[in-house]
């Protein structure tokens, strides 16, 4: 790491191909239809990875907004891989069905689930969509179908610690690594909605213990 970076290259390259979300989490924030004008395009992200690649990128993180909902995933991960380099997705689940799950197992993408609770009402609040529990279930269903995490194939789920969920985390923590998936548990970042819903805050104590 010391030496890729004294050397200004890369090792990894984290990419929002769109900023355009179909969920409203209130620890995230939501762009205005006027932020997601002149998006960059398919061939300017293109001529942006293969740069990444130049500069030593083993690896591309893509993030969003919600990747599985932007219409040329398909098409991107396949260039990456093609251009020889891994692939990280974190997603909503939204738009992960059966056959982008396989796909995805296919093309050896490192997949990052987003899940907040078990509980169907918390979830879908923290998600701010209702229906958002459903989805995310489905989507596990799918990965799972399309053999993730077994054969190599990473899995994780990425969850927020907040006031709502703190307690059912070591639950969740064990139930996930039985299954072989590796949790994500972060704080939240203080950005955009979550400096508006303070009813989400954990102190620093409550968090180590």
């Amino acid at each position: 790491v010391e030496e890729t970076a004294r050397n200004n290259r890369l090792l990894t390259m984290e990419i929002e191909f769109s900023l355009r979300c179909n969920f409203s989490c209130p620890y995230c924030y939501v762009p205005s239809e006027e932020q997601l004008r002149g998006e960059m395009t398919v061939e300017e992200h293109k001529r942006v990875l293969l740069e990444a690649r130049d500069l030593g990128a083993g690896r591309i993180i893509i993030l969003g907004g919600e990747p599985s909902i932007y219409p040329q995933l398909k098409e991107m991960i396949t260039f990456i891989r093609e251009a020889g380099m891994g692939v990280e997705m974190f997603t909503n689940g939204s738009g992960v069905t059966a056959e982008l799950a396989r796909f995805l197992y296919d093309y050896g993408v490192r997949v990052v689930l987003k899940m907040n609770s078990f509980d169907v009402e918390l979830q879908d609040t923290l998600s701010g969509r209702q229906g958002a529990s459903e989805l995310i279930r489905r989507a596990l269903d799918n990965l799972k179908a399309a053999r993730y995490p077994l054969e190599g194939r990473f899995l994780a789920v990425s969850t927020v610690i907040c006031r709502q969920n703190i307690e059912e985390l070591p639950r969740m923590w064990s139930w996930l690594k039985d299954q072989g998936i590796v949790p994500y548990f972060e704080t939240i970042t203080p950005q955009a909605n979550a400096n508006e819903n303070p009813w989400l805050e954990v102190s620093p104590k409550e968090v180590q213990a």
